[in-house]
């Protein structure tokens, strides 16, 4: 198993857009799922003291590197086929705290693994 990991922060004040956005971009992997090469998405939002900000994160779980390697082109395919989408994916990130955005590759240890 391959585990993508990205995080962010968001202006409070852009909260409510940044959902819309989201929902609409999710929705579109919904719609088209066979074209994703992850196995499952999650989407987090985290606590805390600043109350200016969100924090979110996504997990996106792969059954290999190889298909996390996929993903690139497929959102690349994405944004060229799609122009809604690209204006969608291009204001998601536009609304992110700069610089805040950061993302983490891991490799499950198979010899390690507990069911």
């Amino acid at each position: 198993m391959f585990i993508d990991i990205g995080q962010w922060k968001i202006p409070i004040e852009n909260s409510e857009e940044f959902r819309s956005l989201v929902l609409k971009f999710v929705n579109y992997q919904r719609d088209n799922r066979e074209e994703w090469p992850y196995k499952n998405a999650h989407f987090y939002m985290m606590s805390s003291d600043d109350e200016s900000v969100e924090s979110w994160m996504y997990i996106d779980v792969f059954d290999s590197h190889e298909d996390f390697k996929e993903m690139d082109a497929v959102i690349n395919r994405m944004l060229e086929t799609d122009p809604d989408m690209k204006v969608i994916f291009d204001r998601m990130f536009a609304l992110q705290v700069p610089d805040s955005w950061k993302t983490t590759q891991w490799s499950e240890v198979d010899e390690l693994y507990i069911e």
